[in-house]
């Protein structure tokens, strides 16, 4: 019996992963979320910039983005690069350009909610409008989350000066970080589907692609020094073969994520009908 539960449980969770296709949903997140993420990450910046220093803007996103992004040999500095120069063009933007940025922005978000509507197998999803309100509400979500970390940035290292140790100062940095990614996960999960889970099931799916994604990063970095091939191979382009490649997996962990929170809902509503 207890045989037979385990393997009922088992499809639950890992047939839909079957049925949704998640590597091709991951592909075409990764495809939206590489086009739109300048734009995204530029929204942020130059909206940011309006209330917090360029300069602590700036130096918030290169620690916030190292703190995910792999470690890819003497490539790196492209991505920093293009944060800096970003910021630094944020006040020179006009508000034609913001808004054809800001669209291209939203339209990552409408494409993450057609996938995560595909995993909770939402029958009536949203209108085409709805949609896209959705997406600007979320990233006004991410603008706050932005914020609050930038002021948090501030305040830690007065408090460390004062009350800690200053060698808590990187350990406060790191999960400031972590506790980021798992909220907009979190966040994600809840308001982007049509139909989602209950909250716990949500916890736990973001929690799960909060670890996952952080050990994966390790695990690529890895990857990535060991080839050692891809300057030779893809030559100048070798940074957004990999980045690309980096990207995709990180989408197929969220999606991961999903599929987790909305088994673990099936799952419970499995039990309460037997």
């Amino acid at each position: 019996m207890k045989v037979q539960s385990v393997i009922s449980y088992a499809k639950i969770l890992f047939v839909p992963i079957v049925r949704h296709n998640l590597g091709a949903l991951a592909a075409m997140i990764a495809f939206f979320g590489f086009s739109s993420m300048v734009p995204l990450i530029f929204v942020l910046l130059y909206t940011a910039s309006f209330l917090i220093p360029g300069a602590e803007v700036d130096k918030f996103a290169t620690s916030a983005l190292g703190s995910i992004v792999p470690i890819i040999p003497a490539e790196n500095t492209i991505l920093l690069m293009t944060v800096s120069r970003l910021t630094q063009l944020g006040t020179h933007q006009g508000i034609i350009g913001f808004i054809g940025l800001l669209w291209t922005a939203v339209g990552g978000f409408v494409s993450f909610q057609q996938a995560l509507d595909t995993i909770w197998e939402t029958r009536h999803r949203r209108s085409f409008v709805l949609q896209y309100v959705v997406s600007f509400g979320m990233i006004a979500l991410l603008l706050l989350f932005t914020v609050l970390s930038l002021i948090l940035m501030e305040i830690v290292p007065v408090l460390t000066h004062l009350y800690i140790d200053w060698l808590w100062l990187g350990v406060v940095s790191h999960v400031s970080f972590f506790v980021l990614v798992l909220v907009t996960c979190y966040v994600s999960f809840r308001f982007l589907p049509t139909h989602t889970s209950p909250p716990i099931y949500l916890f736990i799916g973001a929690l799960f692609t909060t670890i996952v994604t952080y050990i994966s990063r390790e695990v690529f970095t890895f990857y990535v020094h060991m080839l050692g091939t891809s300057a030779s191979i893809y030559g100048t382009l070798s940074f957004i073969m990999l980045f690309l490649f980096w990207v995709y997996i990180v989408a197929t962990i969220v999606l991961l994520g999903a599929e987790l929170a909305a088994g673990l809902a099936r799952m419970h509503t499995s039990n309460q009908v037997t």
